[in-house]
């Protein structure tokens, strides 16, 4: 959530979009692709960037790794 900033002319908006993630093992995002988009480019791009900028993330845990290898992780944004 740190890094989900918004200009302000799109803070105050109800667009929604949803993006798959790929994490590999070392916690690196390897895809980010939006599967919902919320109709609006720039606000997709802002979330896509959001991703980006937060990353790497924590090392997955064994237990879930196979699923964020099978991109079976989706955030909805806003989050």
């Amino acid at each position: 959530r740190y890094q989900w900033k918004l200009p302000s002319y799109l803070k105050n908006t109800t667009l929604k979009c949803r993006i798959q993630l790929f994490i590999n093992a070392r916690g690196m995002v390897e895809v980010a692709k939006i599967v919902e988009s919320s109709g609006n480019e720039e606000y997709d791009s802002w979330a896509l960037r959001s991703i980006q900028d937060a990353g790497p993330f924590k090392e997955p845990n064994s237990n879930v790794l196979p699923e964020l290898l099978r991109g079976r992780f989706i955030l909805g944004y806003p989050l």
